[in-house]
């Protein structure tokens, strides 16, 4: 496999339970990934009014997202991609097994990830990691930065970090 690592990446809170100033909070999480190869939209939070108005405040334009990820089917995390659908229709999502039906009805392409897969030349999807409590399965989002090493963005980690880190270092060799 060959591994690309990108040259710069940045994170952006959207939505967490816990705001700056000016900035409207609520129980999620949704983060902006802006890269020198691509933009990514992680999680949407629970409701599309916060993640509307952060990324207003932030300057953000999500109709320039190259896709999103949703790292599990729990509502803090998925809520909000209702908000993006009306925004950004067709917009491609990467999804864990579950329920998607929900995904497609806001307009949304959902791509079941069955298996770690590269997701673009520089990202990959640490594929749907053991069952996590209440039936669910979570993946994370694993990408490199040239000369720094591994990043892993995770949603509420429910396999545990280490089984996640064990993963990533697998499917990336870093």
């Amino acid at each position: 496999m060959l591994v690309v690592g990108l040259g710069s990446a940045y994170i952006y809170v959207l939505v967490d339970n816990y705001s700056r100033e000016g900035f409207l909070s609520e129980w999620g999480l949704s983060l902006y990934i802006e890269s020198n190869e691509w933009r990514a939209l992680f999680d949407s939070g629970t409701s599309g009014e916060v993640l509307r108005y952060n990324t207003s405040r932030l300057g953000i334009d999500l109709t320039k997202l190259d896709f999103a990820f949703l790292s599990h089917h729990h509502g803090d995390h998925y809520g909000g991609f209702k908000y993006v659908g009306q925004v950004c229709p067709s917009l491609t999502v990467y999804i864990p097994p579950g329920g998607y039906g929900y995904l497609e009805s806001w307009g949304l392409r959902p791509i079941v990830i069955n298996e770690p897969q590269q997701i673009s030349s520089s990202a990959w999807s640490t594929g749907p990691l053991r069952l996590c409590l209440w039936g669910l399965r979570e993946h994370s989002l694993v990408f490199i930065i040239k000369g720094k090493g591994l990043v892993i963005v995770v949603g509420c980690s429910h396999p545990g970090l280490k089984v996640i880190i064990d993963r990533s270092i697998n499917i990336t060799g870093v």
